[in-house]
């Protein structure tokens, strides 16, 4: 009887560690899908933000208003999506590399102790820890493409911003 096994557990050979493989790399794809989500809606809500602004509601306010109102909404959906998609991609490094480890017992005819060992070597406990926390500096020097893509908006917002605050616009007439 294997330690695994006296303790309720089972050991995954063959078939059944494939399926495991199988089952880590379609969430490890489910995740990277989710990334390029959030890219999407990102630039979905700086078009719809950006249509506000010439619409017949944003007419009856204030220009200068309008302009600055935008531009605060557009800077913080982009850095909320930044945010989540570095929290999403620091994960999904842990998806694949358990997936990898998972792959390779499958090809190599190992059991699942030979992942648990990979994965305790690789430490994804303690990356999976990690992905899960981000300091604010983390959040500013992250230059992984996804999240700097979603920075693009937050940059037009804070131009929009300087817009409202130092250019002159007309006051609508009552």
């Amino acid at each position: 009887m294997m330690a695994s096994e006296a303790n309720g557990g089972s050991v995954l050979t063959g078939r059944d560690l494939l399926d495991l493989y199988i089952h880590r790399s379609l969430v490890a794809e489910r995740n990277l899908s989710t990334e390029r989500d959030i890219v999407i809606k990102n630039y979905a809500a700086f078009g719809a933000v950006m249509l506000f602004q010439t619409g017949f509601l944003a007419q009856s306010f204030d220009e200068s208003l309008v302009v600055m109102a935008s531009g605060a909404i557009l800077l913080v959906i982009s850095l909320a999506a930044r945010a989540m998609s570095i929290f999403y991609i620091r994960y999904g490094k842990v998806l694949y590399a358990s997936a990898g480890a998972a792959k390779k017992a499958a090809l190599r005819g190992k059991d699942s102790l030979y992942v648990q060992a990979k994965e305790r070597e690789m430490d994804l406990a303690g990356l999976a820890e990690a992905a899960e926390r981000m300091s604010f500096r983390d959040f500013l020097t992250d230059r992984t493409a996804l999240a700097m893509i979603n920075t693009i908006p937050a940059v037009v917002g804070l131009f929009l911003i300087l817009a409202g605050l130092l250019l002159p616009f007309e006051t609508p007439a009552p």
